[in-house]
């Protein structure tokens, strides 16, 4: 039975919908979602832009800054912090570890992105802008879906034109998320808005509600 107020009208021809009825219609607000309680991206790439372990392993913050060709970034245990993400060529990021990667601006991608999680590794990724890509996204698996969590802080739109598979939390209460190609989604997803134009499948993993808490 479909509920709807008197003061909205409806058509539809969908013969799921197998009765109506005029009432008021009363829905609560998404949880988490006024600023107070939302994760603040901006105030963690502010402190590890300027504490973090780029020196260990001899990672500079322009590293992935206009890259080109095949890249493959492999990080230990630690924080990272990157400028921007933008290039041509496929761009792997191989997770050895627990890791936090920082990354202050957009991440701009031409070709595919992969994410590669080792037995145990977990990744958090700080994104400060949005993320834009052409080309397929292939992150995590759906056996790690709750050990990769993307947090993107900016307000614009996350474009994502390519078909995307993405295993983890998409965290972006801020920003729209703009897809034109499949885009299946194991793990959750919280956006402001979602602007779809193809097939959207979420399967929703229970695991993420307790993922990340250390």
């Amino acid at each position: 039975t479909l509920t709807y107020p008197s003061t909205k009208t409806l058509s539809a021809s969908s013969p799921s919908i197998g009765a109506v009825q005029r009432a008021p219609v009363s829905v609560a607000p998404p949880c988490d979602c006024d600023a107070a309680s939302q994760v603040d991206v901006a105030g963690y790439l502010k402190t590890y832009q300027a504490m973090n372990d780029n020196a260990r392993i001899g990672l500079g913050t322009g590293r992935l800054n206009n890259y080109t060709g095949g890249t493959t970034l492999s990080l230990p245990c630690g924080r990272y912090y990157l400028d921007r993400i933008a290039g041509t060529g496929p761009l792997t990021l191989s997770i050895g570890g627990r890791v936090a990667l920082f990354v202050g601006g957009d991440i701009a991608l031409q070709d595919q992105l992969s994410v590669t999680l080792a037995d145990g590794a977990e990744l958090d990724l700080f994104i400060g802008g949005t993320l834009i890509s052409s080309a397929t996204l292939a992150l995590g698996t759906p056996q790690t879906a709750a050990r990769l969590r993307i947090y993107v802080g900016g307000s614009g739109t996350i474009n994502l034109a390519g078909v995307t598979n993405l295993s983890g939390n998409l965290y972006a209460p801020r920003a729209e998320l703009a897809s034109s190609s499949d885009m299946t989604i194991n793990g959750a997803l919280f956006a402001r808005r979602l602007n779809a134009s193809a097939r959207v499948t979420v399967r929703h993993d229970v695991a993420v509600l307790r993922a990340g808490v250390t």
